[in-house]
Formats: C-alpha cells, sequence, structure tokens
C-alpha cells in the first residue's frame, strides 16, 4: 500500500516537472518569437534594429536571453546605440518585468545639429529594472551603474564617475494636456571626474548632483526637435521639485519650474541658495561667458546680499533665479545670456510656436 503511495506520488511529481518544462520550453519559444516580432514592429516604425541570435537559457528558475552585439536606434529621432552583449533576466513568474544586466562596452551616437557625435562608455557594473504595461509600453525603469568610463572624440580625455542612478516611471493619460504628469524621474551621480577641458574653472571632480522632477505635457515620439517643439506648444513644463549640485567650492540647491519660449530658450521661475558664487562668477570669466568688468560688479552685489547660513560658515546666496527672454537673472542681477536648447538648424519649428 506505501508502495503505491510512493509510486503515486513520484507519478504525479514526474507530471508536474514534465508539464513545467513543457511550459517553459514554449514560454521560451514564445520568448524568441516576440523578440523577432517587437523588432519587425520597431523597423516598420523607421527604427534600425539588430539582436544578432539570441540565446535563452536558465531553466528551470529562470528566463535568461543573452543578446550578442544588440542596436537600435532611429536617425530621424537622432540616435543609435549599440553593446558588445546585453542580457535580460526574469523569473517565470513576473510578467511584464526584466531585468538587464548593462556592465561591458556601449556605444551611442547622437544627432547634434546636422554633426553626429560618437560617445563610447565602459560601465564596470550596472544594471537597470525594467516594467510595461500590457500594451508593451514602458512605465518603469531603473537603472544602477558604478564604475564607469565615458569617452568621445571631443573630449581631451575620458570622464569617470563612481555611481549613477536613475529611476523614471512613465505615466500614459488617455487624453494628455498640460497638467498631465506624464513622466517623473530621479537622478542621483556621484563623485564624476571630468576630462580638463570640462573643469570650467570649478574643479575635475564634480561631488554630487541629485534631481527629482516631474514632466507635465503629452510626449510624442517624434524626432527630439520635434517632440520639444510639439510639448512645449501644448504648455509642457518640468515641476522640478530638487536640484542639488556640489562641485568644488560652489554648493546649489533649488527648486522651480521650467518651461521652453517660442525660440526654443529655458523659460523658468526657481528659489535657490547658492554658496560659492564667487567662484561662479569666476568661471563665467574664465569661459568667456561674463564680461569681466561686470564680474566685479556682479561679485559686490551678490556679498551685499549673502547671508552666512550657520554662524563661521560661509555667505549664502538665497534669493529668486528667472531665466525669461534669453537671460538668467539671479535676484534681481542679470548675470548672463541663455542660448536655446537646440542648434540654430531647427528654428524652423518655431513657426508653429505661440507668438508673445
Amino acid at each position: 500500500m506505501r508502495i503505491g503511495k510512493w509510486t503515486a506520488a513520484a507519478g504525479a511529481t514526474a507530471v508536474v516537472v514534465g508539464a513545467y518544462s513543457a511550459y517553459w520550453l514554449i514560454a521560451a519559444g514564445k520568448i524568441e518569437h516576440g523578440l523577432e516580432r517587437w523588432a519587425e514592429e520597431r523597423r516598420a516604425e523607421g527604427y534600425e534594429v539588430e539582436l544578432g541570435h539570441p540565446v535563452i537559457t536558465g531553466f528551470p528558475t529562470r528566463f535568461r536571453v543573452d543578446i550578442p552585439h544588440p542596436l537600435i536606434g532611429r536617425e530621424a529621432s537622432g540616435w543609435i546605440w549599440q553593446a558588445e552583449r546585453l542580457r535580460a533576466e526574469a523569473p517565470p513568474w513576473r510578467v511584464g518585468a526584466m531585468e538587464f544586466t548593462l556592465s561591458g562596452r556601449h556605444a551611442l551616437r547622437l544627432l547634434r545639429g546636422d554633426l553626429w557625435q560618437d560617445i563610447a562608455c565602459a560601465i564596470e557594473r550596472g544594471r537597470a529594472d525594467l516594467r510595461v504595461d500590457s500594451k508593451g509600453r514602458l512605465t518603469d525603469l531603473d537603472i544602477e551603474i558604478s564604475d564607469y568610463e565615458i569617452d568621445s572624440p571631443e573630449f581631451a580625455a575620458p570622464a569617470t564617475g563612481r555611481a549613477l542612478t536613475l529611476s523614471i516611471r512613465r505615466d500614459y493619460p488617455e487624453t494628455p494636456d498640460h497638467q498631465s504628469e506624464t513622466v517623473s524621474l530621479s537622478l542621483r551621480l556621484d563623485r564624476l571626474t571630468l576630462p580638463p577641458d570640462m573643469y570650467l574653472g570649478l574643479g575635475k571632480e564634480v561631488e554630487r548632483v541629485a534631481l527629482d522632477a516631474v514632466v507635465k505635457g503629452p510626449l510624442t515620439d517624434a524626432k527630439l526637435s520635434r517632440a520639444l517643439a510639439d510639448w512645449r506648444d501644448a504648455g509642457g513644463t518640468v515641476e522640478v521639485e530638487r536640484l542639488e549640485l556640489r562641485w568644488g567650492p560652489v554648493e546649489l540647491e533649488t527648486n522651480g519650474t521650467l518651461a521652453l519660449d517660442p525660440e526654443m530658450r529655458p523659460l523658468g521661475a526657481f528659489a535657490a541658495k547658492i554658496t560659492g558664487y564667487g567662484d561662479v562668477v569666476d568661471a563665467l570669466v574664465m569661459n568667456k561667458l561674463v564680461p569681466l568688468g561686470d564680474a566685479f560688479l556682479f561679485k559686490i552685489a551678490f556679498h551685499l546680499l549673502a547671508k552666512p547660513t550657520e554662524p563661521g560658515g560661509p555667505p549664502t546666496l538665497d534669493l529668486p533665479l528667472t531665466v525669461q527672454d534669453g537671460n538668467l537673472v539671479v535676484g534681481t542681477v542679470r548675470l548672463m545670456e541663455i542660448p536655446p536648447l537646440l542648434p540654430p538648424e531647427t528654428s524652423v519649428l518655431n513657426e508653429t510656436a505661440p507668438k508673445p
């Protein structure tokens, strides 16, 4: 009798194992076909997609997809990305979620005006967690990268970084307007060592950058210049909940609202605290953004407005910061001109912009 029970249990186990094995193989086949279908759909939309020959392993606890030399991009949108390899993993019970290994070498091409810029990135350790909705649209993206190097023919030397984290949440309102929250993002960057030609007089290392922001307004999947113009024309804004910068002697904390004006220049109002403002003025003079004669007057005005945040502490500016009509104004002091966000070649888009 006992032998019969063991036989029945063994038989049931064999059935379960066999059924799960069949499920895993069928699902692996669907993943492979799904990748092919996704690539074809993107190509039909004008993207260039190369996935090589994906290899699917990980049985029984995971689906692991190794893609050699992946490439995706669209020249019309002004970007192309390629890597030496990409690994994606997910347990069978997590639907719509995937973990990516980003370690290795990556190449990115970005269109700036009429010229392409090549950027190479080597990542020692990196991962990304991605989640999509039932329509296959990105809803959540979390990236963690440490010990990385970024290089370009335009750099005097590579830039290196200790750590970078980025979290993006994407919403898709049915009828988005200028008040719809479409993207929220959080960025943390620590210990970025710059090439010598990017010190800007503030030092070679950016100690920390922290940004928390919410993008409001409809977003389209068009070329960057076109998408920005459409977003601007729809009344889009960026609510900067927090921006923190520590670079050499400079410490900046600010929050406010940012948009684009009809000439694609930043337009915004912020509340800011700035320590090391004298070094900022010196850096602007060094980079020929502010005349030397004006710099002396700026320092006097800022010194009169600044107060230490604590006894014996450095003087700190605590005042409004505005960007309007192509000018950056600190308090009531017009500090410098702010150029358009996009190069002049894209100014044709301004024909559709609302007039001031």
